[in-house]
């Protein structure tokens, strides 16, 4: 696997363009999963879970998800931070 630098990830900037950065890959995101079919689902999930069969792509998937939302509420958490120390 190929490691991935900094310049790979650039950050957006401003405030105003994180957010639009940020649902930029949303909308992305939504793109993908409403591409799958039932069948693609349902396929063994190759990432993370190495040599476990039984793990489709749908966890995968459920996995990523759970993973942005955690991130989410972290941002938030932090913003909330920062707007009390004022």
């Amino acid at each position: 696997m190929q490691q991935e630098s900094s310049s790979d990830c650039p950050w957006p900037g401003t405030g105003q363009a994180s957010v639009e950065r940020l649902r930029s890959l949303r909308t992305e995101w939504l793109a993908v999963l409403n591409g799958l079919t039932a069948d693609d689902l349902d396929k063994q999930a190759p990432f993370p879970w190495h040599d476990a069969p039984e793990q489709a792509l749908a966890d995968t998937l459920a996995w990523v998800t759970a993973e942005l939302m955690k991130n989410t509420a972290e941002l938030g958490q932090l913003h909330l931070l920062r707007a009390t120390a004022g």
